[in-house]
């Protein structure tokens, strides 16, 4: 008899570790097994590093989306289950990829469902993919269901993309802005300094200031660079409160065009959700409850709860939606349609395309308008900054000095 150190999954889908003797590592797994548990892990030595990290892997959509598609073309083309999981845990394009795959390949095999093995890794697979992937085994479509769920996080990835591409561009701006505007009053405006205290000569108003706004900088260097990172940590701290998140939200959806447009990429992350769920044919107050996951902004979270009582009192799915008051008019329109004409699914569908279509548009309005304004606001800072040095240049040439 040796001990085995083990990780196994409750049926509440509860992790849990400890340690037992058994003859080997086959007769300690098949001892979880008639515990009622999910054997995921089982060795004489706690799981590798590796295998501790494992669940971090996946955290970037594009390797979730690699994951999908590449389950659901094997699935597609008639490769069962298992080995479709095999060959994905042979050609991960990384170890940690490859991991997951086998973490799932041997849930499944212990006896899990594969609904039930990926939600073992919550921060991977969000709730709307489990239970998409559980209606699809359940119906016995699940090729059809990893294709649809592929098409959705591949254009969740593209929305996402999109949004970091019109933020990207004005953030560097800034930074290489910011970094210039240091670089004058750190190194530049010093050299002059110098040259007007040895002279004895009293520098103009502009330059008096600049010449002060360089000495704070210098003076205080390490409270200068430590300050962003500091405000970045109590954003984040604050953020990750429902109270501080709330008010994020809020006031982001308050911003002038950027507001719009982040406005409209909830509106179709939440459509598309709701139209890969549909397909799967997922009830409705379901598909509600877990479109959530697809969600960035708490307000809407929030309000798909208004809407998920509505459903369940009978008043359908539009006049609840049109009551909690975050989403575009147009939303409620179209799916008073589709209710009234019994195809709800498709005009989710349609109602996806529309705003990210939309979004698309009002990112590239914002990416427009923001950056010649960086661009501006920039210019007259440094602008001011080397007319201040000018001006004094010109002042010292007149006194013959």
């Amino acid at each position: 008899m040796r001990t085995f150190r083990y990780e196994a999954v409750s049926s509440d889908g509860t992790t849990l570790r400890g340690s037992l003797n058994a003859v080997d590592g086959a007769a300690a797994a098949r001892a979880l097994r008639q515990r009622g548990l999910v054997p995921i892990h089982v060795g004489t030595s706690p799981p590798s590093g590796l295998a501790r990290d494992v669940r971090h892997a996946l955290r970037g959509r594009p390797a979730t989306l690699r994951f999908t598609e590449d389950l659901g073309t094997m699935l597609g083309a008639g490769v069962s289950l298992e080995r479709a999981l095999s060959i994905a845990a042979e050609t991960g394009a990384s170890e940690a990829e490859s991991a997951i795959a086998r973490e799932i390949l041997l849930a499944l095999r212990g006896g899990a469902s594969l609904a039930d093995a990926l939600a073992l890794r919550p921060e991977l697979f969000s709730r709307l993919y489990v239970s998409t992937v559980r209606t699809g085994e359940a119906a016995g479509e699940l090729p059809l269901v990893m294709g649809q769920l592929a098409a959705f996080e591949r254009r969740r990835e593209q929305l996402r993309g999109e949004i970091l591409s019109a933020l990207a561009y004005p953030a560097l701006l800034l930074l290489v802005g910011t970094a210039s505007i240091l670089v004058i009053l750190v190194y530049v405006v010093p050299k002059f300094a110098d040259s007007f205290l040895s002279s004895g000569f009293e520098a103009p108003v502009p330059m008096r200031l600049l010449m002060g706004a360089s000495a704070v900088v210098q003076g205080r260097w390490p409270l200068f660079l430590l300050l962003p990172v500091a405000a970045i940590l109590a954003l984040s701290a604050w953020t990750r409160s429902d109270s501080g998140r709330r008010r994020l939200d809020t006031l982001l959806l308050r911003l002038p065009i950027l507001g719009r447009s982040l406005r409209n990429a909830e509106t179709a992350r939440f459509a598309r959700a709701m139209a890969t769920l549909q397909a799967a044919a997922v009830p409705l107050v379901d598909a509600l409850s877990v479109a959530g996951s697809a969600l960035a902004n708490r307000l809407f979270e929030e309000a798909l709860d208004t809407v998920v009582q509505g459903v369940r009192r009978g008043e359908g799915i539009a006049r609840p939606v049109a009551r909690c008051g975050v989403f575009p008019a147009l939303a409620t329109q179209l799916l008073a349609v589709g209710e009234e004409t019994g195809q709800l699914a498709r005009m989710f569908e349609r109602l996806a395309e529309i705003y990210e279509r939309r979004t698309s548009e009002s990112l590239k309005r914002f990416t427009a308008l923001f950056e010649p304004l960086v661009i501006l606001a920039l210019g007259v800072v440094v602008g001011i900054m080397i007319l201040s040095i000018l001006t004094a240049l010109t002042s010292i040439q007149r006194m013959g000095l």
